[in-house]
């Protein structure tokens, strides 16, 4: 079961998202550990870190899936994706890197969507730590780097670590 830490502070510019990136690159090259870094900021500046700027562009307009779609619950609809559909944990998440030690940094990608879908939060917070409750037995350590405004998010974080609540750490960037 992975250790969860939610890193937040209610003011941006403090080091929140490089503080998440640089444990979850860390923990994977000194630690050998399994990391899923959850990116819950719509400005996505630990996705664009991790995966590149380039790569996060080409995932998005690849139609990549992001967190801002595990909120909606549901795959994006038009004319050639039919009806809609529950996603599966894998549809959000990225691989970044798989070390032959078994360790790896997989992400969740943030977009600047997400602004749009938790403005009708409505049920919404208890989406994320369904998922990741569904996830946490691949990893060793999940790191959600959180948005400096309080939004259903806080909610969400809250709750991201399951039935596990002494195992569930919040770290605030000082």
């Amino acid at each position: 079961m992975a250790i969860c830490v939610s890193l937040k502070n209610m003011k941006g510019g403090v080091g929140k998202t490089t503080l998440a990136t640089q444990i979850a690159w860390y923990a994977v090259r000194q630690l050998d550990k399994k990391v899923l870094l959850i990116d819950l900021d719509p400005q996505a500046n630990a996705s664009q870190s991790v995966l590149s700027p380039q790569k996060y562009v080409e995932c998005l307009n690849d139609g990549g899936l992001t967190v801002a779609d595990l909120f909606e619950q549901f795959t994006p609809t038009g004319p050639a994706a039919g009806s809609p559909k529950k996603l599966a944990p894998e549809d959000v998440m990225r691989r970044r890197v798989e070390y032959t030690d078994g360790s790896l940094l997989d992400i969740v990608p943030s977009r600047l969507e997400l602004c749009w879908t938790l403005r009708n939060p409505t049920g919404k917070e208890t989406l994320l730590p369904r998922f990741v409750a569904k996830v946490e037995d691949r990893y060793d350590l999940i790191l959600i780097d959180c948005s400096p405004t309080d939004s259903v998010t806080a909610k969400c974080r809250q709750g991201a670590g399951g039935s596990q609540g002494d195992r569930t750490g919040t770290a605030s960037a000082a």
